[in-house]
């Protein structure tokens, strides 16, 4: 959880320095959820993966991966959702 936070963190200096986010995060004026949820994301994907055995989280290299990666594989994910969707046609009939 801590490295996720510090990751947003980062990204967030990031953007407001060069205004470019690495995560392709459009930061609005409710940049405390941002915040929380993907912090709280990074909780939730560290503790499942820990319960399901896939990762060891009490080493140290292992928490950091799972804390900054799965915030780049989520962006990724729902970048290309979000690009599918507006591909397709309003009026399909």
């Amino acid at each position: 959880m801590l490295f996720g936070f510090l990751c947003i963190t980062a990204d967030y200096l990031v953007f407001k320095l060069s205004g470019t986010s690495y995560l392709k995060i459009k930061y609005v004026k409710n940049i405390f959820f941002i915040f929380l949820f993907w912090t709280l994301g990074s909780l939730v994907i560290g503790y499942l993966g820990a319960a399901a055995a896939l990762f060891d989280t009490t080493k140290l290299f292992s928490a950091l991966f799972v804390g900054v990666s799965w915030q780049f594989i989520f962006a990724r994910w729902v970048a290309g959702k979000f690009e599918k969707e507006d591909s397709q046609p309003l009026n399909a009939n």
